[in-house]
């Protein structure tokens, strides 16, 4: 049994934030379903349930969990069958959606200013963009990859019926697009106030000598207290879009999973907490940044072959100034990048266990497509304006419920070296500029055209835009 006074030495995650850094009355919300509700859903605690997330009147998130049940799922399943196509239900590695004949589709639900249909709302069922084609002759641009039917999980999240991943989106595809051609910033931070970390700072300097295990405790529990709600910022995005709610549920989570407590089944995981020690008493900024592989293109600029685990962690330590401002050092401590190093290598694990990393994944794909599509001057080349697309004002997205504060979280461990160590709050940044800006294109895959050419399809029936 621990016994003895210990001395506290605070490892704080104080801004969660997500970069995506890019180079009349409302019209039909073609995005499809309503995201106004509580409902999201992120993540699988433990087998058999599903952990997510749900906003109060207030704005503030809190988590939630859902107990799995098999029945229910039947049931979703079956109901979703019924809105969907057989085909669609299907497994399906690698399929195709034409963007352009997406957005002619879509455009008789703008006018009529209606909801579009299931399939449309989740590109028939595209979990991952691998491939991009261009076909000049029939003015089209074609993404492709795996696919299958979806339905809702228990936190109310669309997944995949077999893999449990979450589809692309249309109205995420829109924000992407938009994005890039405004040529904006997209991101989302989670920093607590300045004034609260000032007040942090005093309490850590005067109750951080010696003290029992039990007093330990409630000086974290304080320091928790004294930080209090830490507030949402949104950029580049409609704040009130499922864009901007995937953001935060990133950073949300990744907090709790650094400071376990939210427990993960991923073989050989460890949190940043099991890893810090005496002397990791630095405040501590985490990023998600993308990961590619180098683009394969073929020689003519009509096909290209993304691959890749799509994100990485990266970290930086900072210093809190007595009046609670925050300076990044440019080092990091020893757990602090082994931790990042870890996160990444296990990163493809953690998507398949946790829907919310999947969807970031799914966010990551559709910015860097949007700006494969601009750098390359794809649309251009096959006369393709995006007019509906790029409208917000006929192409309107669903508003989402997304967190405006998020609690202070406190987690902490024991040493032998009778050592008190504990964690406040939590969070990463996604700049993707510099990947989207210096990701590597390399011509001459002769693969590509006769993958290329396998994927086109001219034949199909009027106003279909998917096929396997």
């Amino acid at each position: 049994m621990f016994r003895g006074p210990v001395r506290l030495a605070v490892c704080l995650a104080l801004s969660c934030a997500l970069l995506f850094a890019m180079a009349g009355p409302a019209a039909a919300q073609i995005s499809g379903d309503d995201g106004t509700g509580t409902g999201t859903g992120t993540g699988t605690a433990t087998d058999g349930a599903a952990a997510g997330v749900t906003v109060d009147a207030d704005g503030l998130v809190k988590t939630i969990i859902v107990p799995g049940n098999k029945r229910l799922n039947k049931q979703r399943r079956a109901a979703i069958r019924k809105e969907l196509t057989e085909d669609l239900t299907k497994f399906s590695p690698l399929r195709k959606v034409s963007l352009v004949r997406l957005e002619q589709a879509c455009t008789e639900f703008a006018e009529t200013q209606k909801h579009v249909t299931p399939d449309m709302q989740y590109l028939a069922g595209l979990q991952r963009i691998d491939y991009v084609f261009v076909f000049p002759e029939s003015h089209d641009i074609v993404i492709a990859g795996p696919a299958e039917g979806f339905a809702k999980d228990g936190a109310g999240r669309t997944v995949g019926l077999t893999t449990g991943r979450p589809p692309l989106r249309l109205d995420d595809l829109m924000v992407a697009l938009r994005a890039v051609n405004r040529s904006e910033d997209v991101g989302c931070s989670i920093d607590a106030r300045p004034e609260n970390l000032a007040k942090f700072k005093q309490y850590q300097a005067s109750h951080s000598g010696a003290a029992s295990a039990a007093v330990g405790k409630k000086r974290f529990a304080q320091m928790a207290k004294i930080l209090g709600n830490q507030k949402v910022t949104i950029w580049g995005v409609p704040p009130d879009s499922h864009f901007a709610r995937t953001m935060v549920e990133a950073d949300f989570f990744m907090k709790k999973i650094s400071i376990g407590q939210l427990r993960l089944r991923v073989r050989g995981f460890k949190t940043h907490l099991s890893m810090v020690g005496p002397g990791d008493d630095m405040a501590n900024r985490w990023w998600f940044a993308p990961l590619y592989e180098p683009f394969q293109a073929s020689d003519d600029g009509n096909a290209y072959k993304i691959s890749g685990p799509r994100a990485q962690l990266f970290a930086e330590n900072e210093i809190v100034t007595a009046d609670g401002k925050r300076i990044g050092v440019g080092t990091k401590a020893a757990s602090t990048d082994r931790y990042a190093n870890h996160f990444t290598e296990k990163f493809p694990q953690l998507a398949d266990a946790v829907p919310a990393f999947a969807e970031l994944q799914t966010l990551f794909d559709l910015l860097t497509v949007s700006a494969l599509i601009e750098k390359q001057g794809l649309a251009e080349r096959i006369g393709w304006s995006m007019s509906l697309f790029l409208d917000d004002q006929r192409g309107t997205v669903a508003k989402w419920n997304v967190p405006r504060d998020v609690p202070t979280s406190v987690a902490y461990k024991r040493t032998r070296g009778r050592m008190l160590i504990g964690m406040v709050g939590g969070g990463v940044m996604i700049d993707p500029r510099r990947t989207l800006e210096a990701v590597a294109i390399e011509e001459g895959d002769e693969s590509l055209i006769e993958k290329q050419t396998a994927a086109e399809e001219t034949e199909l029936p009027a106003g279909r835009w998917w096929w396997d």
